[in-house]
């Protein structure tokens, strides 16, 4: 009895112990994800929402509400569907990692990752990508236009070659 007694004693000591949970630091927060925008078509069949983690790149998913079709769509975010849902529009953003770098080279605006969009045709399945877009927009009523705004292309012109001074007098020396 006495044997018992301090076996049931350790048992109920150990699980207290055993039971702890991990504390709380800052790579969990970093593995954290949200729900952000949540979408729902306007006859009800379609469905798109985005899982946004605290650092790295979202998703969003569109599924279809019968269950029969659905997408994971790697960074994709501000999604619209056309007005006869047909197909679903969002903006696609850069690489976590390629923005980081570009932040910590302290890149200018123009030097910096642009986002692209993405038309996806949701009977048929088909993706089309557009780079480098500003912003876009479709009508809330009406017909099926798709206005968007590219990012300004910024070419730089070559520099003209110039010489040092020394160059200058040895060509200076070799001509006269």
């Amino acid at each position: 009895m006495r044997n018992f007694c301090w076996a049931l004693f350790f048992l109920i000591s150990y699980l207290p112990a055993s039971s702890q949970k991990k504390p709380l630091d800052h790579n969990v927060y970093d593995q954290w994800q949200n729900i952000g925008e949540r979408i729902l078509s306007s006859d009800g069949k379609w469905l798109a929402f985005t899982v946004v983690v605290q650092e790295g790149d979202g998703q969003l998913f569109d599924n279809s509400t019968k269950g029969d079709k659905s997408w994971k769509l790697p960074r994709c975010y501000q999604a619209m569907f056309s007005y006869d849902n047909r197909i679903l529009v969002a903006r696609i953003k850069p690489f976590f990692k390629d923005t980081r770098a570009a932040r910590i080279l302290k890149k200018g605006p123009n030097d910096m990752p642009k986002d692209s969009l993405l038309i996806l045709d949701l009977e048929k399945g088909t993706e089309q990508r557009i780079a480098e877009v500003k912003s876009y927009q479709m009508p809330a009523k009406g017909g099926n236009f798709l206005a968007y705004h590219k990012s300004k292309s910024i070419t730089v012109a070559p520099r003209p070659v110039v010489t040092d001074s020394l160059v200058r007098l040895q060509r200076m020396w070799q001509t006269a």
